[in-house]
This record gives C-alpha cells, sequence and structure tokens, in this order.
C-alpha cells in the first residue's frame, strides 16, 4: 500500500482535518452559484432600465406632441379670427361645433377668445357684449385697471364652470400677463406658469395652465416688437386643469410608472437653485423618504417655458427571490454545495451534524443614464385653402416657405401647387382620401411625402375641413400643411430600437430557459444520488443490528462486553433512523412517496402515538393535557404519515420539556386557502393541531429556519439530539397533505408546533365508515 493511502485515514481522524474536506466543496460550490446567479440577476435588471428609460421616453414624446397639436388647433382659431373683421356669436358657435373635445382636443378645459379693450371704451363693449351674447348681466372684472383689458368674449365648450370666465380679464393677474406679453412680443403661442383657473373654486387647489396666441390686426405691419405691441387685436387661448389634461395621455397611465412635472421657474440666487412648482403627480401618497428603484428626469421646452419629468418606477424589484432564475439558480446550488458537504461529513465523523445555510445578497441599484432629451419648439403650419365655386386655391406665405416656395406660386390660383410635389407612391393616397372627405365626410388627415427643393423626399402633415351646402356640395375646403420629417424619423428610428430590444428579449429568455433546465437536472440527479447512497448504507446497518441482537443474547453475564454490544446496537438504530429520514426526505421531493389523505378522525392516531411513546413520558415524569376547542377532530389524513409528523412533534416536546412538565395538545377550527395558484380564490374549513411544550422555545428569527433541511434551533443545537430532518420531513408530508405546518413562542415559554389539515377538497372524498 502506497504512503498516500497510509496518510489519508490520519488526516481524517485530525480534530481539525475533518473539516477541511467538506468546508472546502461547500464553498467552491457555493462561490460559482453566487457568480452565476449574479450574472442572471445583473441582465434581469439591465433588462428593466431599458424598459423604464423607453416609457419615459415615449411619455415625454406623447406630452410634446399633444402640446404642439394643440397649438396647431391655436393657429387655426387665429386664422379664423383674423379671417373676419368682427366675430358673431354664430361665426363662433358653427366653428366649435367642428371640434370634438375627445378627439381633436382632448385635455383642453376650455378654448377661448380675448379681445382688447381700451379702458375708455370699456362701457361700449360690455352693451355690445351684452347684445351680442344676450347676456345681460356680462361686465369686465376684476375693475379699476388702466391698461387695455383683455376680458372673455368667447369660451367653448359654452357650459357649467365655463360660463363663469365671460368677461375675465386675463391681464389684470400678473401670471397670465406675463405669458400673454411674451406671445404677443414674439408672434408664437406662449404658456403660463402653474396656476389657478378662474373656471375653479378658490378652495379647489387643482394646478393648471394656459396656452395663449396673439392676434394682430390685419392691415398693419408686425415685424417688430413695437410694431406687434401696437397691432395687437387680442388673443385665443386654451386653458387646462393639469390633472384632466395628463388623463387622456396614454403612456401616463402606465400602472408601474410615477410621474411628477414641475414648472421651472427659473434660478433662485437667494436659495442658490432652480425654483420648482408641481404641476402634476401621478402618486402623491408614494414615501419620498424611500428612493425609487429606477428613475429619471427629462426636460420638455415649450411656448417658452420650461418642464421638469421626474420619472420613478413603482415596481421595486426583489433582492431575492425563489421564483426567478437567479433565485432558483442560487438555491440550487446551495442545495448541492450542502448535500456534498453532508456526505463527506458523514464519511469522515459520525458524530452531530449540523450545517449553517447562509442567505443573502445586497444588491446596490445603478442610476439609468438620461438619453432621448427632446426640446420641442412651438406649431409651425401653413395654411391653405380651396373654393370649390370658383376652382381656386390659396397657400400662406408660411405653407409656401414649407413647400420651398416652389415655382408656379404666384400663379397658384389656377391649381393645386402639391400634385407636381407628390410622390408618386401618394398620389393614390392623396386622391382616395379626398374622394371620401368629400362624399363620405370622413376626416381629411393623412401624412405624404413632397419633394423639397434639394430634391429629397420630406413628410408633411396635411389636414383639412369642409363644408357643404344643403344639397351636399362642397363650397369651401380649408386646412393646414406641417413639416413632420424629423418627426417620421424619430418614429423610424423608435421603431428600430424596439426590433432590436425585442431580440435582445428573446435572447436572454432562451439562455435563462437553458439555466433553468440545468438547475432542475442537477435538483434531480441530487435526490436520485440520495436514494441510492440511503439505500446502500443501509444494507451493512441490518447486518450490524442483526450481530449486535445476537451479541447482546451471548454476553449475559458478562457486564462489560454486554454494555459494548448495547452501545453498537443503539449507534446502529440511530444511524438507521437517520438513513430512513434521508430516504423518506428523498421521495418527498422526488415526488415518489404515494398520500393518500382521507376523511377521518385525528383522535386516535394520536392516541396510538402517545402509546408508543409512553415510556419516554414516563421516563421524564411528563403529563400529556389534550384539549378540543371544536366540533369534531374529523380531518383528510393519510393515517401512516401523518402518524411520522406526530411522532416528530411529540419526539420534539418530550426531548425539550423539562423533567415533571406539561406537554398540552389542542384541537381547533381553523381556515385554508383554496388552492396554491394566485388565481384561485376562497378558503377551505381545515382541523389545527397545536402540539406545546415547556422548553426553551426557538429564537424569533429561526422560527421559519427550523423547518430547513439539517436545521436546528441556535438554543437546542447542542445536548438534546436529533439530525435536524425530522420537522424538514414533517413540511414535506403537510404539503403532500395540501395543508401546512408552522412554529411560534407560547407566551408563557416553550415552544408551539402547528399542524393544519383540510377538512374539505375540490374533488369528493372518501369517508372512512365507522366500525
Amino acid at each position: 500500500m502506497s504512503a498516500a493511502h497510509l496518510q489519508r485515514p490520519s488526516l481524517l481522524l485530525h480534530p481539525y482535518g475533518r473539516w477541511v474536506l467538506p468546508l472546502l466543496a461547500f464553498c467552491i460550490i457555493v462561490v460559482a452559484s453566487l457568480a452565476f446567479a449574479h450574472r442572471l440577476r445583473q441582465e434581469s435588471q439591465d433588462e428593466a432600465r431599458v424598459r423604464f428609460s423607453m416609457d419615459a421616453a415615449l411619455v415625454t414624446v406623447e406630452i410634446r406632441d399633444r402640446l404642439r397639436h394643440h397649438a396647431q388647433f391655436l393657429q387655426g382659431l387665429r386664422a379664423f379670427i383674423s379671417s373676419m373683421p368682427e366675430v358673431r356669436q354664430a361665426d363662433w358657435l358653427r366653428f366649435s361645433s367642428f371640434q370634438d373635445p375627445r378627439t381633436q382636443l382632448q385635455g383642453v378645459q376650455a378654448f377661448g377668445y380675448l379681445p382688447a379693450v381700451q379702458p375708455q371704451q370699456q362701457p361700449q363693449f360690455e352693451a355690445k357684449a351684452r347684445k351680442l351674447l344676450n347676456l345681460p348681466e356680462y361686465e369686465v372684472f376684476p375693475p379699476g385697471r388702466l391698461e387695455p383689458r383683455f376680458p372673455v368674449l368667447f369660451v367653448s365648450p359654452s357650459e357649467g364652470s365655463n360660463l363663469r370666465g365671460l368677461g375675465y380679464d386675463l391681464g389684470s393677474e400678473p401670471t397670465r400677463k406675463e405669458a400673454m406679453d411674451e406671445a404677443r412680443d414674439r408672434d408664437n403661442v406662449a404658456m403660463s406658469r402653474r396656476l389657478q383657473l378662474i373656471l375653479d373654486q378658490p378652495e379647489q387647489s387643482r394646478p393648471g395652465f394656459i396656452l395663449f396666441l396673439p392676434i394682430y390686426a390685419n392691415d398693419q405691419s408686425i415685424s417688430t416688437v413695437e410694431e406687434r405691441q401696437r397691432a395687437l387685436r387680442g388673443y385665443v387661448f386654451a386653458a387646462y386643469r393639469m390633472s384632466d389634461f395628463m388623463q387622456t395621455l396614454n403612456y401616463s397611465r402606465n400602472p408601474y410608472l410615477a410621474l411628477q412635472i414641475f414648472d421651472d421657474w427659473g434660478y433662485d440666487s437667494l436659495k442658490g437653485g432652480a425654483q420648482l412648482a408641481l404641476l402634476h403627480d401621478t402618486h402623491p401618497e408614494r414615501q419620498t423618504d424611500s428612493p425609487a428603484p429606477l428613475s429619471e428626469e427629462r426636460e420638455l421646452s415649450f411656448g417658452g417655458r420650461t418642464w421638469l419629468l421626474r420619472f420613478e418606477s413603482r415596481q421595486s424589484p426583489p433582492l431575492f427571490s425563489f421564483q426567478d432564475p437567479a433565485g432558483i439558480a442560487l438555491s440550487a446550488g446551495i442545495c448541492l454545495a450542502s448535500l456534498t458537504a453532508l456526505l463527506l461529513w458523514m464519511l469522515s465523523t459520525q458524530g452531530q451534524r449540523a450545517m449553517h445555510l447562509a442567505q443573502g445578497m445586497t444588491q446596490k441599484l445603478e442610476q439609468s443614464e438620461q438619453i432621448f432629451r427632446l426640446a420641442a419648439e412651438g406649431a409651425n403650419d401653413g395654411l391653405w385653402h380651396r373654393d370649390f365655386r370658383q376652382d381656386s386655391w390659396f397657400f400662406s406665405e408660411r405653407a409656401l416657405g414649407l413647400l420651398g416656395n416652389p415655382e408656379g406660386a404666384p400663379d397658384q390660383e389656377s391649381g393645386n401647387i402639391l400634385l407636381p410635389l407628390l410622390h408618386p407612391d401618394d398620389a393614390p393616397l392623396l386622391r382616395q382620401a379626398l374622394e371620401a372627405h368629400l362624399r363620405q365626410r370622413a376626416p381629411y388627415d393623412l401624412e405624404l411625402r413632397l419633394k423639397r427643393p434639394d430634391g429629397s423626399w420630406g413628410w408633411f402633415h396635411l389636414k383639412g375641413q369642409a363644408t357643404w351646402d344643403e344639397q351636399g356640395t362642397p363650397l369651401l375646403m380649408a386646412g393646414s400643411i406641417s413639416d413632420i420629417h424629423d418627426r417620421k424619423a424619430g418614429e423610424l428610428e423608435l421603431r428600430q430600437h424596439r426590433d432590436r430590444l425585442q431580440d435582445l428579449v428573446k435572447e436572454r429568455t432562451q439562455r435563462l430557459e437553458e439555466a433553468l433546465r440545468e438547475a432542475r437536472e442537477a435538483i434531480q440527479a441530487k435526490s436520485e444520488f440520495l436514494a441510492n447512497m440511503s439505500h446502500e448504507l443501509r444494507t451493512p446497518l441490518h447486518a450490524m443490528l442483526g450481530f449486535a441482537s445476537i451479541g447482546l443474547g451471548k454476553s449475559e453475564g458478562q457486564e462489560k462486553l454486554h454494555r459494548y454490544f448495547l452501545r453498537i446496537q443503539q449507534s446502529a438504530e440511530r444511524l438507521l433512523s437517520l438513513v430512513n429520514d434521508l430516504l423518506d426526505l428523498a421521495k418527498l421531493e422526488a415526488r415518489k412517496m404515494e398520500v393518500r389523505p382521507r376523511l377521518q378522525d385525528v383522535q386516535p392516531v394520536l392516541q396510538q402515538v402517545l402509546g408508543e411513546l409512553d415510556p419516554l413520558l414516563h421516563k421524564k415524569l411528563l403529563r400529556v393535557d389534550v384539549r378540543q376547542m371544536c366540533t369534531h377532530t374529523r380531518a383528510l389524513v393519510d393515517v401512516p404519515r401523518f402518524a411520522q409528523v406526530l411522532h416528530n412533534l411529540l419526539s420534539n416536546a418530550i426531548r425539550f420539556s423539562p423533567e415533571g412538565g406539561i406537554i398540552r395538545i389542542s384541537y381547533s377550527a381553523t381556515r385554508l386557502p383554496r388552492g396554491r395558484r394566485a388565481s384561485d380564490q376562497g378558503t377551505l374549513d381545515a382541523l389545527s393541531l397545536c402540539v406545546e411544550d415547556q422548553g426553551p422555545g426557538i429564537p424569533k428569527g429561526e422560527l421559519e429556519a427550523i423547518f430547513d433541511k439539517f436545521a436546528q434551533s441556535s438554543r437546542t443545537r447542542t445536548g438534546a439530539g436529533g439530525t435536524g430532518l425530522g420537522l424538514a420531513i414533517c413540511q414535506e408530508i403537510m404539503i403532500a397533505h395540501r395543508g401546512r405546518i408552522h412554529a411560534e413562542n407560547s407566551p408563557l415559554g416553550g415552544a408551539r408546533l402547528i399542524a393544519v389539515l383540510p377538512r374539505e377538497s375540490d374533488a369528493p372524498q372518501q369517508e372512512e365508515m365507522p366500525s
């Protein structure tokens, strides 16, 4: 025999050498499992960050597009008012009837017209407005301002609280006046700061904002700021409640996305930072002291104002879960490491086994990068109209500018200058849309490609609305044209990004499924190996028990030899009990142990187990107190398996109770959840059996861990015996019964182990007939 073979037993028998191999194997497998689980977890977090950033970008784009759309509407409203020297109520009502708040003006509380009224002309204006609106109580308020006044003359929808704003001078309030001056000087849409609408009661705190667009006299120049101030004729406006505006958006109703919108009031030199006013908060009830798992800030500029959009994720991913692939891989690796170390420990020693399973993972969430910063600018549309009676066309200067001032523009009345610029593939689309609008009155709203001066094709948005006579013949058609080439390019890039993200998700899903399959194969191989090893160990143990029994019979009168054989028999029986527990546990985990519960009385099973344990009770002078706090003690049980559970629970109670103590057993009625799936609802009638001892109890942090394999309470793991498998087997048997088992501490001292059995099932059960 070689020297290596001679030295190996001495290493295993060394007081410290017996720890080396189990500890080394455990550490190697756990480290590998942690690394693999960390990689899976990191991939899952990266995917969540990409989805969060995508959702934030979609919300920002949708808010920007909605504001642009409403600004385009104000441009059309201004063109309508500028086209007539005096706006009559009938003209206003006819124009308002064409605006559908559910589709075209989603989120708008009211829109209206503010004429410019000089202070000396106010009485004449009020008299004329009363007659025009048929509203005797109409008057301009608040009184006392000497500057030009801008009262609300027309407002739509003309109902409810909107009528409260008729006559209100919007220029009398500094916040509104600031936005009106900004719109007047820039000849563009201007947005106000956060304010409260005059439509709301003073006690209502509902933040809102207003969009203003100036109207100038048609016969005056507006090239400079001074000229615009002199030519100012009035304003058109659109008023919003922030909460109502946000409810009309699709992506902002994402239940997993919290959004705060702040109005940037500029830099505060006293406070040394930006001054922000909260406009909207989708989830004001959330806790501000706990950081969100994912957050991102974006800026949105529109109408001379800047909004700060702060996004947070409401769904916090669990630090560790046995349901995700990372948790499954980590738990499988820890189980494999524990079993490997346990087998090595069993080969090197035959004393007590105790394994401590350490669980815990701490991950820091990284803040996602701020991407897709989009800046919105004011609406920039051109106007056009067609007179079917004279077969003439008109295009505004802005429309001609968008089209690149094509040749023949001065003779635009002779025909549609769009046709020579139209892409050949879009010609049928334009013709079909026009025919559908004129014949069926379908919406005339389409996107098409037109040739630019440099020869490239650009995307444009064409909208229009026709009027018909009583016979249904079209008379006039007017609309707008806007350049949307940048938006279409962005949508194309977004689709490409989405397709790439779908490919990445599919690839990572395949890798996770492969890892899950490998983990399940490892768990199955572990169970089969443990079952085979347990069978191999039982054969020599039975031989040892047989020879020990013969030796006890033949050693009568030889006290020393008789004591040796008795120790051999006790050690073999103890080892056989451990092997049997391991075999039962392997069968339960592999679902190879049949459990067939039937509806019958549990009381006889308890009496049988108490009879088997009677010598141990007498040895420690223990008394058993059985109390029944329910009408009957019938439940669905498999007698041999439930007897094994009672045997383990009572053996623990006997082991940890002091001499002369009392073991209390009580029955009570309770309820169990119906089924184990999330979709299952309702509860089942159940029987609860509680075993209470007077021992040292269980530390609060170990009430769940004592049901783990090879786990014992820190107060009882020395001096009380046991392998740490009994409660793990009890838990598997109770799960097979569709029941449950848990532990708690008694207020009077000691521990309580409570087993709950169902009394009914979704399927009909066979009831045991009384003898």
